[in-house]
């Protein structure tokens, strides 16, 4: 009896310190992305997260012990790492390659500086499901009444978000209005040059 109380203990108390592990990264990470939007609005320039708030909200339950919020965060980790790493993994059947080659010329820290941004953000994402779907967490998840399983429905959302995506973007470029932007860019800058549609509105 003592020694299956023992590991009982034990693995709650694994748990526990690894909600509190996840939790203090995700309020770090929060307010660092909370800093860098101020900044972005500061200096007049694009801004695009689904982090900030959210995270330091998340991370604040997760210092509670919260099970659901451990069941929550590890769907959407594991969301974001399937659909951003198979985003990364299309980009070059998307994106035309002497694009990206001129991109890499023309900005090399801004380019090199987004491809380390993009992996510390698959590695954070991965990091934060692997741990809250480690065994510990999950027994703990199982004791406290929540459902404690894989999240499958996450990796097949995140895939096919990707997908779309990539699909929307080559259709769009291929599309009669985007061939009226290049030939309306054409009118503008000349020949001589490719065309690729990063944005349109209807």
């Amino acid at each position: 009896v003592r020694r299956i109380s023992d590991a009982s203990n034990k693995s709650s108390n694994d748990a526990s310190h690894t909600l509190r592990r996840v939790g203090w990264a995700l309020i770090a990470v929060g307010l660092l992305d909370i800093g860098f939007m101020v900044y972005c609005i500061m200096n007049k320039t694009s801004y695009s997260s689904s982090l900030n708030i959210f995270a330091v909200i998340a991370g604040l339950f997760l210092l509670r012990q919260s099970m659901e919020t451990a069941r929550v965060v590890s769907f959407f980790a594991a969301f974001m790492f399937s659909g951003f790493s198979l985003l990364i993994i299309l980009s070059p059947l998307v994106i035309p390659f002497d694009l990206m080659v001129t991109l890499v010329r023309l900005e090399p820290f801004t380019a090199i500086g987004t491809f380390l941004f993009a992996l510390a953000f698959l590695v954070f994402a991965f990091w934060v499901y692997w741990s809250l779907t480690s065994p510990a967490v999950m027994t703990a998840r199982d004791v406290a009444g929540v459902k404690a399983k894989k999240p499958i429905l996450a990796f097949v959302a995140g895939t096919a978000l990707a997908i779309g995506l990539s699909i929307i973007i080559v259709l769009v470029n291929n599309s009669p209005s985007g061939e009226m932007a290049k030939a309306k860019a054409r009118e503008i800058t000349g020949p001589g040059y490719s065309y690729y549609i990063s944005s349109m509105q209807w």
